[in-house]
């Protein structure tokens, strides 16, 4: 679930495979306290499943959800129709999940020994009739071609169908349409395919009028307003200047608490040096100091830097993006924050970025993994009861966990002698020359309007008397090769109309005029001055082109 801003990004009401798969494995095999997983906790597990593919809405029923529960590989993401009750009041320990076709079309039926396989379906889409229609083919085995290379043909025959009752569950009924018949032809690239005959019907879209719901947002909750008061913060001016920066704020107000049903990652969980403890019965006892964030970066993938293959991979790296915004450690893991004595934590980590996260132990040595890939947006201040929070009871029979955190109040110390930096991304300290502000006035070929005015930060290092080097980053976003070096004496195209003064640390204020050589800018006024102005967020699009005009000039 998500809101229409793209904030608070969950699964549906915290439900996961706890609540509804069968199986899966315990995370060490040398801790007689952790458990494979049989069977799911709530009303949910009365009926377990795999996936939950092709959701769609009741419109009749708001919260109900009708979806496919298909295998990985072979049906085309077809099997059986499953519906999900979880309206948003509704606790996912407490979320009623029901077969709505025989359990059978759940999978593949090699021997067809049931007899009550009906075939696979798939895309069902709940119409505002009271009805129910799918995409449906009445095969039971794994797709296979049953052609030719040349002359394709599928085992099966998607056609979109009501469901009706057999007196058990749903089946499908006759076809609404008559077919739809087409010629087609291709290459596979190594030979000339053609098909000839019915197409398949998939993915049906009720065209009806609808009321346009009210959109949900976010709010933060007592135990951290109560923060950010005591800490004379204005939270909607913290969440603005966050955004600016493309920055959000994760909150965890005691790790050491986990749901009671997750018993597969250790949960006997202590802050060492007296700090908060999660113990239940005996056996291994761990200590925790450290949440360790991780984010995606796509990386060239295989091959190495000599023989390096095209395309690129998401590989989980250290954390750098907006990094430097939080307190730095001594000691500590790459790319983490210190969980405080009452188990909480508080961190800023870039928006729009998918991360992930792990508890250490002193040492660095993972406890606790996240099992998913995690985004935020700008400004966004999410806050979770702990790694797994609890849906009800924790590992200790105790509520979720409502006290204010001490890291959001040390944090927010932190940054009041420590301001935010100008963006999320690829900050950093200069080691030389100073900060500035570039002003460029509308120029051809960017997404400026005439006459409109742009602030972005550039880097001004002196390298001597004679030259100017300006490195330019738009919200410390480096543009490549953004390093550019002006000789005072040249002549010609790129000119600078005044001498740079012997020391540029003396420098208040620089004028000059650039006689560019491109068909994007046919000619800028840029003014230097000592950066006192007001910034805003630019756009991705806006970055881009101020890059490109950048290299050009």
């Amino acid at each position: 679930m998500i809101n229409p801003d793209g904030t608070a990004h969950e699964t549906l009401n915290h439900i996961g495979r706890h609540e509804l798969h069968g199986y899966f494995d315990r995370s060490f095999n040398d801790d007689d306290n952790l458990e494979e997983h049989y069977g799911g906790q709530g009303p949910a597990y009365q009926r377990e499943i795999q996936n939950f593919l092709q959701v769609s809405e009741d419109p009749l029923n708001r919260g109900r959800y009708f979806g496919t529960d298909a295998p990985e590989f072979g049906t085309h993401a077809s099997g059986q129709i499953i519906s999900l009750q979880g309206e948003p009041t509704r606790n996912g320990d407490e979320m009623t999940l029901s077969y709505v076709t025989d359990r059978s079309t759940a999978s593949p039926d090699e021997d067809a020994i049931t007899g009550r396989h009906s075939g696979f379906f798939r895309d069902p889409l709940p119409l505002s009739d009271g009805s129910l229609l799918v995409a449906h083919t009445p095969n039971h085995l794994r797709d296979r071609n049953i052609g030719t290379v040349a002359t394709p043909l599928s085992e099966y025959s998607f056609r979109l169908k009501p469901l009706v009752s057999n007196g058990t569950f749903l089946e499908a009924g006759d076809p609404i349409t008559s077919g739809i018949s087409a010629q087609v032809r291709y290459f596979t690239p190594d030979v000339e395919a053609s098909y000839s005959g019915l197409l398949w019907e998939l993915q049906p879209v009720e065209v009806h009028p609808r009321n346009r719901p009210i959109p949900s947002k976010s709010r933060v909750e007592d135990p951290e307003l109560s923060i950010f008061r005591s800490s004379g913060v204005d939270i909607e001016g913290f969440q603005r200047a966050l955004a600016e920066r493309e920055l959000a704020l994760i909150v965890m107000r005691n790790v050491t608490s986990r749901d009671k049903s997750d018993r597969q990652q250790p949960f006997n969980l202590r802050v060492p040096g007296g700090g908060v403890q999660s113990i239940k019965g005996s056996g291994s006892v761990y200590d925790i100091s450290f949440l360790q964030i991780f984010q995606g970066d796509q990386i060239r993938g295989y091959g190495g830097s000599k023989s390096t293959e095209p395309g690129r991979r998401v590989i989980a790296t250290h954390l750098h993006d907006g990094m430097s915004a939080n307190p730095s450690l001594m000691n500590a893991p790459p790319s983490s924050i210190q969980i405080s004595p009452d188990g909480s934590v508080a961190a800023l980590v870039p928006a729009r970025r998918a991360l992930t996260w792990q508890l250490t132990d002193p040492n660095g040595l993972p406890i606790v993994r996240e099992r998913y890939w995690l985004t935020f947006q700008p400004g966004e201040i999410r806050v979770c009861g702990g790694c797994h929070g609890a849906n009800t009871r924790d590992q200790l029979g105790r509520t979720p966990p409502t006290n204010s955190p001490q890291a959001l109040t040390k944090l927010l110390a932190h940054l009041r002698s420590n301001p935010l930096p100008d963006s999320g991304t690829n900050s950093e300290t200069p080691e030389q020359g100073q900060r500035f502000s570039l002003r460029i006035r509308g120029s051809k070929g960017n997404s400026l309007k005439p006459g409109e005015l742009a602030t972005f930060s550039v880097r001004i290092i002196p390298a001597s008397s004679e030259h100017l080097n300006i490195r330019l980053s738009v919200n410390n976003r480096r543009c490549q090769h953004s390093v550019a070096t002006f000789r005072t004496s040249a002549q010609g195209r790129r000119t600078i109309r005044r001498r740079v003064p012997a020391t540029i640390r003396k420098l208040t204020h620089l004028s000059f005029a650039l006689q560019l050589d491109s068909a994007l800018v046919s000619s800028a006024n840029i003014a230097i001055s000592p950066r006192h102005g007001q910034h805003r967020a630019l756009t991705t699009r806006e970055f881009r082109s101020l890059c490109r005009n950048f290299e050009n000039l």
